[in-house]
């Protein structure tokens, strides 16, 4: 997500019904921004250079708010070399020998993405907020290898990846007196990779070998959540909610353009919560 249609970010470390936090670390909330009450225009322009490669970002907002509607537009795209290198020292006890390995990587990892929202203002401070977000992602690395004391010389590793988002989510939420407010939210999310990797050996005799694998996966996943939270006895904020999910993965994995494995995972869950916060003073 570009950092300007992050509002802020909080790290929340005690367990609640809503927020079930299982890790010594916490759970990170990212908090992001309502529509623009005053017209917004913005745009940014990045330019760096690695290892004598340039990459590039742009990003930029547009958006305002009405008397009955608001909206935002928001997109970013950027391309950022791939570059690295690694020496490794291998000490191979078994055959009394040791290996080293020179490793240099090269590559592109390219990114789009468009993340609008429409915010539609109705009677009795009600207001409905659409989502949308679409991204699209590509990676391209070359990973070659120098062998020093082994039976291969070289090896070349050619690794192109794809990955396409797509996320909508609507909610609809009304807001009363004294923090009186009630919420249904929609979230659909769709998701398509597809990862191609070409390995090429060259052995210390001069004969040459090559492997391809290839793996597709496919996510799809909807979910219903909806929440009331009331003020009860002037020292009771009392928060009650339901979340439905569902999730199923696909994916298959290639080698030699033969199907070699197979999964289907599918995910379903169904939760009723409460919850009563006392105000002391």
């Amino acid at each position: 997500l570009p950092v300007e249609l992050i509002e802020r970010v909080e790290i929340i470390r005690n367990s609640t019904p809503e927020f079930l936090v299982t890790s010594p670390a916490g759970v990170i909330n990212i908090i992001l921004k309502d529509v623009p009450k005053q017209l917004t225009r913005n745009a940014k322009l990045t330019n760096f250079i690695a290892d004598g490669r340039l990459g590039v970002r742009v990003d930029g907002q547009y958006g305002q708010s009405q008397d009955n509607y608001g909206y935002l537009l928001a997109g970013a795209a950027d391309s950022k070399p791939q570059i690295g290198e690694r020496i490794s020292t291998i000490n191979e006890i078994s055959q009394a020998k040791i290996i080293q390995e020179t490793t240099h990587q090269t590559g592109r990892d390219n990114n789009v993405s468009l993340s609008p929202r429409f915010n539609i203002k109705l009677e009795n401070n009600q207001q409905i907020i659409i989502s949308p977000f679409v991204a699209y992602n590509q990676d391209q690395r070359e990973v070659h290898t120098q062998h020093g004391n082994s039976t291969i010389s070289q090896e070349l590793d050619m690794n192109d990846a794809e990955r396409l988002t797509a996320r909508f989510i609507t909610e609809w939420k009304q807001q009363g007196q004294q923090n009186n407010e009630q919420s249904i939210k929609l979230f659909v999310q769709a998701e398509d990779e597809n990862t191609d990797k070409t390995t090429y050996k060259t052995l210390q005799t001069g004969n040459q070998s090559s492997h391809q694998e290839n793996t597709e996966r496919t996510e799809r996943e909807v979910a219903l959540d909806g929440r009331i939270k009331r003020l009860l006895l002037d020292a009771h904020i009392v928060t009650s909610g339901f979340e439905w999910r569902s999730k199923e993965t696909k994916e298959e994995y290639q080698q030699q353009q033969v199907l070699t494995n197979n999964s289907q995972i599918k995910e379903q869950r169904v939760a009723l919560w409460w919850q009563d916060e006392w105000l002391l003073s």
